[in-house]
């Protein structure tokens, strides 16, 4: 029989890539020096509560939007945290508070003067330029964590090289990406992600699974045969095929390495496996993202939401990924104790258009401006849960949040008006050193002369704040994302911030 150079090469490219979570099944997690260990990107869609224009301007009140900003910090540069950071207050040394800084792609390339729901998803963490596949906007370029996963994993390999984990409700589409045209969806289901996560993995004096293992062998005797497959093929095509046999082959070779064994690090603890807990709620929007979360939206967040972050913590505790993902979706419950009753967290954004002094509900302003800090302060608790993990965690003569980085944005600073300017970015951790905390950096212009002003202009973007976490964990980029100067203002990292 004979076979078709181009179906083999499809077919054993594709019985490596398509065996599930091969690349994770095994690994070891390597100590490296200096700089930061890992990365979690906390990313929360719906914006904020700020009164955040679309020309970065800040509204007073007076008119038919509302003008609080409970994202800012006080003025200054020490960080004084404001009342959606209250839960954070208990690692205040360890957070800086950046201001002043524009999703640019978003700006240029939506359909609102701030951008979009799908533009700014698209490039809130890839700062690129925007394409299309059939009739999903996507992104041109990887989102920050995959850039970083891809090379934290040739440094130091993990049985999982980004762990994404959704806390799910209205998200207008996810903005994390493989590459090009690759959009990136979490899992949502607590049972899921610790199957994923922890099958295979032994803990002290635990007794290996037998199943896991037998599944380990036979994965291995896939690999083998793949690799002998290969092998024979490669002497019959051109130097180019070969090529690209090659490179398979020293994969394969670099994944039956990993095979061998778990090693987990001494702080390794697995939580207990997790219930599925549902509701029976369904959702009728019509836009195909949005039904893309369709099962998830029967999961109960308020505490599917505390498990996730306990699965990242035990992911990060014990060494099994360098990279997390954390994504909450625009959510809206009872949970939080809403004063404002609507139907859905985006349209408690919306809202922010009626509640101001001249809206149509300025006499609900209270009971909105209460539901809306209640929701973000309830993500920001589970932020908290995080980093309170990290903290507690023993790492060398420090705590793993010492050696971490963690960045805590969003698609949009002000909800309801859709603003791509200001954006909502945290930073935690002190990078293993390389990073000062409990400041506050406004990169508003404006601002220097008169810190309260609400006038705004700015020169920093999203690209800049990215080339300068990868600039952090020690790679050399002179910028990330598009470089095109309509796509930002200038190139190059942050000022200020290292």
């Amino acid at each position: 029989m004979k076979f078709q150079r181009r179906s083999f090469l499809r077919g054993f490219g594709g019985a490596v890539v398509g065996l599930p979570w091969l690349e994770a099944i095994e690994g070891k997690a390597h100590a490296q020096t200096g700089g930061p260990r890992r990365f979690l990107v906390f990313f929360e869609h719906g914006g904020t509560l700020c009164s955040t224009t679309g020309s970065g301007r800040k509204e007073s009140g007076r008119g038919i939007v509302q003008g609080s900003d409970a994202w800012a910090p006080k003025p200054g540069e020490a960080l004084q945290l404001g009342a959606i950071h209250q839960p954070l207050t208990p690692f205040v040394d360890s957070l800086l508070v950046l201001r002043g800084i524009d999703n640019v792609p978003a700006k240029t390339q939506g359909n609102f003067i701030g951008g979009g729901h799908y533009t700014s998803n698209v490039t809130a963490l890839t700062a690129a330029k925007t394409g299309s596949s059939g009739v999903t906007l996507t992104s041109q370029s990887p989102s920050i964590d995959q850039v970083l996963a891809t090379r934290l994993g040739q440094r130091s390999p993990t049985k999982v090289p980004s762990l994404h984990l959704l806390v799910p409700g209205l998200n207008y589409g996810s903005p994390f990406f493989r590459g090009a045209g690759e959009r990136m969806f979490g899992e949502f289901n607590p049972i899921k992600a610790f199957d994923n996560l922890f099958t295979g993995v032994t803990v002290g004096g635990e007794t290996p699974d037998p199943a896991a293992t037998l599944a380990r062998a036979q994965r291995k005797s896939v690999l083998d045969g793949v690799s002998e497959g290969l092998g024979l093929f490669s002497k019959r095509v051109s130097t180019v095929d070969r090529r690209s046999i090659e490179a398979h082959l020293e994969h394969i070779r670099a994944l039956e390495k990993n095979l061998a064994e778990v090693t987990v690090s001494a702080s390794c603890t697995k939580p207990a496996r997790p219930d599925l807990i549902v509701r029976g709620a369904s959702s009728s929007n019509p836009d195909p993202l949005f039904q893309s979360f369709g099962p998830a939206r029967a999961v109960d967040v308020s505490l599917s939401g505390p498990l996730m972050a306990d699965i990242m913590v035990a992911a990060f505790r014990c060494g099994l990924t360098n990279v997390g993902a954390f994504e909450i979706g625009d959510a809206y419950g009872p949970w939080f104790n809403p004063t404002y009753k609507t139907s859905e967290g985006h349209a408690l954004g919306h809202a922010v258009r009626d509640v101001g002094m001249t809206g149509p509900q300025a006499a609900r302003w209270q009971q909105w401006y209460d539901t809306m800090l209640r929701s973000r302060q309830w993500r920001m608790g589970l932020l908290a849960r995080v980093l309170d993990g990290l903290t507690k965690t023993r790492e060398g003569a420090g705590n793993m949040l010492d050696n971490s980085l963690v960045v805590a944005t969003s698609e949009f600073s002000c909800a309801g008006l859709h603003t791509a300017t200001d954006l909502p970015v945290l930073l935690a951790g002190k990078a293993g050193g390389r990073l000062r905390g409990g400041r506050h950096i406004n990169y508003n212009t404006r601002a220097v002369a008169n810190p309260e002003t609400l006038d705004y202009q700015t020169t920093a973007s999203n690209g800049n704040l990215f080339t300068s976490i990868l600039n952090l964990f020690g790679f050399p980029d002179e910028h990330f994302g598009s470089t095109d100067l309509k796509h930002t203002y200038v190139k190059g990292p942050l000022p200020r911030l290292l």
